[in-house]
């Protein structure tokens, strides 16, 4: 769970839940209680974390809310309550801001923001589709049911608060009442009425801890259900930006959105809060973050920055909007906008400074190299403007990566170098770094991983004016070795308890090659393929292939060939004389080696059953019966499973049809 505090931009605890399961333990509360004592109060439009700390929130491989996205909105207000009463229709107005917020908010700078926030969707997409879409906001009908089972008019009071349990059993509800199945794509946003109490645990509650709050469920099918708790915060003390700005001339809605958008985007980039350790997203992990363990909304909890006159600080769509800045890793600051879009492939940083820190004055940057060693992009991970890198502390940069070849085909990263620029003024000595650590991460659009790579040390290394460079080998991002092409094949075959006749042909075809002969037919004329006649012998100068014949032999191929992951196929053709029955030969063993240019061997194929009876790995017919039998070939694997059409049969050990 996420809590959006009234005291402290601290997320005071991150929990899952199941429907109906108990509230988080006392003890968390006042682990809780005592952080947010520890930090003290928090102004409303008050940065809450210095850049030059831990601020930046760190990718924890946890996935994240794919487009497009469906908001659920559930106006829970039974009778005798109101979302806005100071104006003619204010619960309707109230309704209709909160539902043309979400889909206003869709491909707009302010929800880009989130493209430096990566990771992988919460299902199956193409890789090069980008998790950031659209956002579909679906108003459910107004729910009027009293807020408790009971029908105590005192329920939502301070007194006698709603709970956590009532929030996930509304939702509970309405899924069931109209047909919903949730998703991690799918968030489902409750609100109630104006003066309405709700405790998480006791003494977590609205009167005195928190404004709102998001969280996660599961249905006793396993679906993850998304929701957060939106309290009408107007009328909750201290839970307002407090400078009354109202765009849209509904104040009571107008001061609801900033709360609301730290909620969203903290459930876009972080929606599986909690549980394993697997399932958090992006969340600030280091300790000495003024906000840890906080998401990109806490950073900048209830900032609006740079308000107009009109009282909106962004225009979504055409409409104006208050909405809280959002905290991002690139600027080192709460922002209401981010540009470019990031909709290709991405690289991430993770860069720990050690005991020397980045002073304000300089900046940072990286180039990326090649496997060949040429710059193909070049990076800022730190402007001159921006605030320094203290001591010990962590920072995430997210950039589209312009590889030399797209996704997905493997990365094509050769060294990464990081550059310092000392930026001295007045009597300063020239800045000194030192890097910990260096992280790096390479996404598919869909946010997939395509590689990483990390190094740390004590320090990594050390960057000064006389040596502002380190360059970091990133091996695992390397691309693939090119397969080894094969120039000659040399084919073994071991003929089982059925020879292969004088008058029948036997073929070798291998991928992307055209035809080899392995034995004429002394009874057809040339074809192309065998050079066939009544002399014609193969290399070993046969013509009938016995049992127990093991024959060896070798070509050269038409190109070279990268064989390894292709296959074989062996043909038997037949060319009877006079009154002679089809002829059916069985194979007993076989072994394919491919040898390259330098002389290498690399043995792609090999089987063989014992001759016993009727054992063999393959017996080819006359037609119609099947007359070839195709197998993969396999450097890593030679000897496994290698029948590439397994319905002809058998695989070894096995009897062969006779």
């Amino acid at each position: 769970m996420s809590i959006h505090s009234r005291r402290s931009a601290l997320a005071a605890n991150h929990r899952s839940r199941t429907f109906a399961m108990s509230f988080i333990s006392r003890a968390l509360f006042m682990m809780a209680l005592l952080l947010v004592l520890l930090c003290g109060a928090i102004s409303a439009g008050a940065q809450t974390c210095d850049p030059s700390s831990s601020c930046d929130v760190e990718d924890n491989a946890g996935p994240i809310m794919q487009g497009p996205t469906t908001v659920f909105l559930i106006f829970w207000l039974p009778s005798g309550f109101h979302f806005d009463s100071s104006t003619t229709n204010g619960d309707t107005n109230y309704q209709n801001l909160m539902t043309r917020f979400f889909n206003d908010v869709s491909a707009s700078s302010y929800l880009n923001t989130l493209a430096q926030y990566p990771g992988t969707c919460g299902s199956n997409i193409p890789t090069a589709q980008s998790c950031l879409g659209a956002i579909i906001a679906k108003p459910l009908p107004v729910d009027t049911s009293a807020y408790t089972q009971f029908s105590s008019s005192s329920v939502g009071t301070a007194n006698q608060p709603l709970q956590d349990s009532d929030i996930q059993s509304e939702v509970q509800k309405l899924v069931t009442q109209n047909g919903i199945t949730p998703g991690i794509n799918t968030e489902f946003f409750v609100f109630t009425g104006a003066g309405v109490q709700e405790c998480i645990s006791a003494g977590v509650c609205t009167t005195d801890f928190f404004c709102a709050y998001h969280s996660n469920a599961a249905t006793a099918a396993g679906n993850s259900v998304l929701y957060a708790y939106m309290p009408q915060v107007n009328s909750i003390s201290g839970c307002g930006t407090g400078n009354g700005h109202s765009p849209n001339n509904q104040t009571a809605a107008d001061q609801e959105i900033p709360v609301m958008s730290h909620e969203f985007f903290e459930s876009m980039s972080d929606p599986l809060i909690g549980g394993s350790a697997n399932n958090t997203a992006w969340i600030s992990n280091d300790p000495t973050s003024q906000s840890a363990p906080g998401e990109i909304g806490d950073n900048c909890d209830l900032e609006t920055g740079s308000v107009q006159s009109n009282g909106s600080n962004v225009t979504l769509n055409g409409n104006p909007y208050l909405v809280q800045t959002i905290w991002s890793n690139d600027d080192d600051a709460c922002v209401l906008s981010f540009t470019p879009p990031i909709p290709g492939p991405s690289i991430e940083y993770t860069i720990v400074t050690g005991g020397d820190d980045l002073r304000g004055d300089s900046s940072a940057a990286s180039a990326l190299e090649s496997p060949a060693g040429s710059v193909f992009q070049n990076v800022t991970l730190k402007t001159q403007s921006q605030a320094g890198w203290d001591n010990n502390s962590t920072h995430v940069r997210v950039f589209q990566l312009n590889q030399p070849q797209p996704p997905p085909t493997p990365s094509a990263l050769g060294n990464v170098a990081v550059t310092l620029t000392s930026h001295d003024s007045g009597l300063e000595t020239p800045d000194n770094w030192n890097m910990q650590s260096l992280g790096m991460k390479l996404r598919n659009p869909n946010g997939s991983i395509i590689c990483t790579s990390s190094s740390s040390g004590n320090p990594l290394a050390r960057l000064t004016q006389q040596a502002p460079t380190a360059i970091f080998a990133t091996p695992p991002c390397a691309p693939p070795p090119s397969p080894t092409a094969f120039v000659s094949v040399t084919i073994n075959i071991i003929t089982g308890n059925d020879n292969a006749r004088k008058d029948t042909e036997l073929w070798a075809t291998f991928s992307g090659e055209p035809a080899l002969c392995l034995k004429p037919s002394n009874n057809a004329d040339s074809d192309g393929t065998c050079n066939n006649g009544g002399s014609a012998k193969d290399q070993n100068g046969q013509q009938d292939w016995g049992n127990g014949n093991n024959s060896t032999q070798t070509f050269t191929l038409a190109t070279p060939e990268a064989l390894d992951g292709g296959t074989v196929s062996i043909l038997m053709i037949e060319h009877n004389s006079g009154f002679e029955t089809d002829d059916n030969w069985d194979i007993q063993g076989i072994t394919i080696t491919g040898t390259d240019s330098g002389g290498n061997s690399t043995v792609l194929l090999n089987m063989s059953v014992p001759l016993n009876g009727n054992n063999c790995i393959a017996r080819l017919k006359g037609a119609p019966n099947p007359s070839s039998v195709t197998y993969n070939l396999s450097a890593s694997a030679p000897a496994t499973s290698n029948l590439a059409n397994p319905t002809f049969g058998p695989t070894p050990p096995g009897s062969c049809p006779q």
